[in-house]
């Protein structure tokens, strides 16, 4: 007797061990190239019809109807389906709830009784994604069997939208890398500026320097994996940057976990600073320095402790 179909459920954590352990940011990187190239690629057949009858439905690669909406009286549903023919089909759902109270966010009280239970610290490692707490709006991924159409798996899309979108920006910043730009070799080229910002009469150069600081607005999840994403990819950053309206306990935890990250993931001679710029005042700024001032110590330690062990 054939046993039933399984259906898995990846918790958001599990997303995070199996992008660690099994996805390298190189991979990741290539598939998400792929399927960019197959979105702007003049041969790839795309519909965005929500009438299966529509003639060319079926036998597109990419499928990709408009955002649905359903709405309750407490939250609005958004579904929004895709498939791409090597791949399968997927339904990705996300519930916005129309008051704060009905929001998801992680107590105070449950973020201790989580300490109390002596699960991981969030974040501390040196991974492509952090480990958080449950926080803002809870989305689900039922991905479907490309053969019956039945649901294989219901997937934590939090995570997965987090590292698409960080990915999508990686992707992006690589191909500006990679651009032919325009530098200006006297002051008088300097004057002669087109729209884009590069003086028109200006040379080309094949290469662009290496980025030595990231600025990113913002502390939340996807802000986290942008950070860690592109402090990963471009090793000659050397500062990082977090702008957000107040220092709250986020932000503060989210600077934390980037330092503790980056010391993690680069060498000692790779080491960047993370700060946190807010609506500065007079206070914060001195607080901000201090901050600044302990983890550039931290760095020459480290440094000094490396040149001694070899």
């Amino acid at each position: 007797m054939d046993s039933p179909p399984s259906l898995r459920v990846l918790t958001s954590n599990d997303v995070k061990r199996v992008v660690d352990e099994h996805l390298s940011l190189d991979r990741l990187l290539d598939e998400t190239a792929r399927l960019f190239y197959k979105l702007s690629h003049p041969g790839t057949t795309i519909t965005t019809a929500t009438n299966s009858t529509t003639s060319g439905a079926t036998t597109a690669t990419i499928q990709c109807p408009g955002r649905t909406s359903i709405y309750t009286d407490s939250y609005t549903l958004l579904t929004m389906a895709g498939d791409v023919n090597e791949l399968g089909t997927s339904v990705k759902m996300v519930s916005v709830p129309k008051s704060s109270s009905s929001s998801p966010l992680l107590s105070s009280k449950a973020a201790a009784s989580d300490k109390r239970g002596g699960r991981a610290p969030a974040g501390e490692g040196p991974g492509l994604g952090p480990r958080l707490r449950p926080r803002g709006l809870p989305a689900t991924t039922v991905v479907f069997d490309e053969k019956d159409g039945r649901a294989k798996a219901v997937v934590n899309a939090r995570e997965l939208t987090a590292l698409r979108t960080a990915m999508g920006s990686l992707l992006a910043t690589e191909l500006v890398m990679m651009e032919e730009v325009k530098i200006p070799t006297s002051i008088e080229e300097e004057e002669v500026v087109v729209d884009n910002g590069v003086p028109d009469n200006a040379p080309l150069n094949t290469k662009r320097k290496p980025p030595v600081t990231l600025v990113l607005f913002g502390c939340g999840l996807q802000i986290e994996y942008h950070a860690r994403m592109l402090l990963l990819r471009f090793r000659s950053i050397r500062r990082c940057i977090l702008l957000n309206r107040t220092r709250n306990q986020r932000a503060k935890r989210l600077q934390k976990r980037l330092w503790s990250f980056v010391r993690n993931a680069r060498a000692p001679n790779e080491t960047a600073t993370v700060s946190l710029y807010t609506r500065i005042n007079e206070e914060e700024e001195e607080e901000q320095e201090g901050e600044e001032q302990k983890q550039k110590e931290e760095v020459e330690q480290q440094r000094e402790e490396s040149t001694f062990e070899r």
